[in-house]
Parts: structure tokens; sequence; C-alpha cells
């Protein structure tokens, strides 16, 4: 409720903030568009930047086709789709001189890994760990 509340008195008064600031899914849950300074309310306010959400079909000659059938042109097309962590910073872990693979492993109470003696880690969304 208080990022929608800070989204509305940040854009234009009759915005579908509903639509494009709304996830499906609650904070912290996924990456969340967070503009703590409104730059990019303030650009959407004056008419240089728009939001559009809808999901990707393909990429076209001039730019992307959505599902709703419209065509965005586009000259650069920067995909953010995908959040890809490395267990333990990608830091690689033997026991015995035997490397351990911490994707085959239990995590014990999201702390502790299978089979690898005094090893606590912690496990959390990048920046609320």
């Amino acid at each position: 409720r208080l990022i929608r509340k800070f989204n509305v008195s940040a854009l234009p008064e009759g915005y579908d903030v509903d639509t494009h600031f709304n996830p499906t899914y609650n904070p912290w849950d996924q990456r969340m568009c967070a503009v703590p300074d409104a730059d990019l309310f303030r650009s959407i306010s004056k008419g240089k930047a728009s939001v559009v959400t809808d999901k990707i079909v393909r990429f076209t000659k001039t730019g992307i086709l959505l599902e709703s059938g419209r065509e965005l042109d586009a000259d650069i097309i920067v995909t953010a789709t995908g959040l890809q962590l490395q267990a333990l910073g990608g830091v690689r872990v033997s026991v015995d001189g035997t490397e351990v693979k911490p994707q085959d492993r239990f995590s014990y109470k999201a702390h502790m890994l299978d089979g690898v003696p005094n090893l606590f880690w912690c496990i959390g969304y990048t920046n609320a760990s």
C-alpha cells in the first residue's frame, strides 16, 4: 500500500498505476522497479517516457511485437528479465580435496550445507538476505 501510495502521488492524475506499477507478486518476492528519486515518474509526467505493460511475443525488424498485437519500435532493446544467482557467490568449496557442488546438496535450515562441516551461509534476496 505504501509503494502504491507513493506511485499515485508521483504520477499524473488518472495514470493507470494498477496496470503498470502493480505486479502480481508481493514486494521483494521478485525484483522491484524501484524509483527512489522519482525521476522516471517526472519523465512520464512530462511525456518524455512511457511504460508499456504486456508480454513479448517476439522481436521484429523494427522493435518488439507484444501479445496485445501492438508493436513497439525500438532502436535499442535492453533485456532484463532474469536474476541468476550463484551459490556462495561462485566460491568453490571442497571437502578433503573433493569439490562440493552446492546445487547437489541439501541445505539444512537454509544455512548449513549437507556434508560440509563448519560451513554456515545465508540464503536470501540479493539485498535482503
